[in-house]
This record gives C-alpha cells, structure tokens and sequence, in this order.
C-alpha cells in the first residue's frame, strides 16, 4: 500500500509540475511516465514470481532451490 501511495505521489506532484511548466514539458512527462509505469508493473511481476518460487522452495523444504532462488 505504501509503495502505491508513493507511485500515485510522484507520478502526480511530476504531472503538476509539468503542467506549470508548459505544454512540451507536460507531455514529455507523460512520456516518461508511461515508461515509470512500466518499470513498476515489470518489477511487481518479477516480485510475485520470485516469492512464487521461494514459496514453493520453502514448502518443498529444498535448501539448494532456495540458494539458487535467493542468488
């Protein structure tokens, strides 16, 4: 919850800021932001795969799947 209030926090205060700024500068940011977007939905799907595998590493109780997980 956090980290969502924390995206929604920057993701508005650059939009405000580029709106002071002008036109070019407000959608140069909304470029930008589309590829912050990305980065964080890139990054959610990389955490949820690897708490997938430590899960399962850690029920399976095998130790060298959760090395090679953890590295």
């Amino acid at each position: 919850m956090l980290r969502t209030f924390c995206l929604i926090f920057a993701s508005a205060f650059f939009t405000s800021q580029g709106a002071r700024a002008g036109d070019v500068t407000l959608a140069s940011n909304a470029v930008l932001g589309q590829f912050i977007a990305f980065s964080a939905f890139l990054l959610d799907a990389f955490c949820a795969a690897t708490e997938a595998l430590v899960g399962q590493s850690i029920s399976a109780r095998n130790r060298e799947a959760l090395d090679r997980t953890s590295r």
